[in-house]
Parts: structure tokens; sequence; C-alpha cells
């Protein structure tokens, strides 16, 4: 989606600095209410892309934990 991309930056960024899956949540759901006029579809396809990042990145997580 490369309109979005720069909320998947964000959340990149947010993702090295170590926060929860709830936390970056948080962060995606205040950059989409920063887009002006955002119809309904195109912001639940957005989160809805999310929640599979955000399980992909979970898992990253833990597995870098572990490693340590």
């Amino acid at each position: 989606m490369r309109e979005y991309r720069h909320l998947w930056r964000k959340v990149d960024r947010e993702c090295r600095r170590g926060y929860s899956r709830a936390e970056l949540e948080q962060v995606i759901v205040r950059r989409l209410e920063q887009i002006p006029k955002i119809d309904v579809k195109a912001r639940l396809r957005v989160l809805a892309e999310f929640v599979e990042y955000a399980e992909i990145v979970e898992m990253i997580l833990k597995a870098k934990k572990r490693e340590e």
C-alpha cells in the first residue's frame, strides 16, 4: 500500500525501540487518525495489514530476546 508507506516506516522505527504489539497498534491508530478524509474501507484495510504485520514483528522480537 504505497500511500501508507509512512505508517509502516513509523512502525519499523518503533519496533526497533522494543515497543510491544499493543503499543504499536496505538501508534497506527493515532497515525490513521491524522490522515484526513480517509474512508472506512481504507482504514480497515490498513488495520488488517497492521495486525498481520504486528504478529510477524512480535515473533521476531521474541526470537531476538531468546537469543540474548
